[in-house]
């Protein structure tokens, strides 16, 4: 019992960390362009439109970095200082769990300030947007502890094109995404609800199978020296 508690602490305590860490890195990011962004408008609007899209854009591009910088680079090291294999993928996940649900509050915050309630549809989107980030971050983290460098190299090549190619979406397609969130939600709702449904469940889907494949590499993953 005692040995359970003590496994649990530490992983609070390193993984946990890592989570607000992240999700502080983000908050640091979103006032800066906020303010950046909404210079020269004269009402207070403008702050929080800017912070709610960048907390969206930077959110979910965390959640799809955190396995690859944070799980993939330090789950070698925490076993290799003599933490249990499992242990350390569900720390993993803690982290994740932590980012997101930090991250996610604030989102939902700065979308409230931003237009004065809080848009069901597209909060639940961005909710799978997470899952599904989290899992195909976490399918890169496996890559690159099973295969190397060269997992590690096609890491890279996938995080960069993943980046340009959001940041390129939410540069010149806002507009774009808006008109299509309000025509969705012109729709009847047992629409939207399956719509909705269907995206969860392929989420969920998805990231099972990232977990499933980080437990079954880190069980036989060899330490180097």
């Amino acid at each position: 019992m005692e040995q359970s508690k003590m496994i649990i602490k530490r992983n609070l305590l390193f993984w946990g960390k890592y989570g607000i860490q992240m999700t502080a890195i983000l908050m640091g990011f979103v006032i800066l362009y906020g303010f950046f962004f909404s210079l020269g408008n004269s009402a207070d609007d403008g702050f929080w439109q800017n912070a709610n899209l960048f907390a969206i854009l930077i959110g979910i591009m965390f959640n799809y970095i955190g396995p690859i910088s944070y799980a993939g680079a330090y789950i070698p090291m925490v076993i290799s200082f003599g933490s249990g294999r499992k242990e350390s993928a569900w720390g993993a996940q803690l982290l994740y769990a932590v980012y997101a649900v930090t991250s996610y509050l604030f989102i939902l915050f700065t979308g409230y300030m931003s237009v004065g309630r809080l848009e069901g549809f597209k909060n639940i989107l961005i909710a799978e947007a997470f899952l599904f980030c989290i899992a195909f971050g976490q399918v890169c983290a496996v890559l690159q502890m099973h295969y190397g460098k060269k997992g590690m190299a096609v890491g890279i090549i996938i995080t960069i094109a993943v980046v340009f190619f959001v940041s390129a979406g939410f540069v010149t397609g806002v507009g774009f995404c808006d008109t299509v969130i309000a025509w969705v939600e012109s729709l009847s709702g047992s629409i939207v609800a399956g719509v909705l449904v269907i995206g969860a469940v392929a989420a969920a889907v998805f990231y099972v199978i990232s977990l499933v494949m980080m437990l079954r590499v880190v069980s036989k993953y060899e330490v180097r020296v």
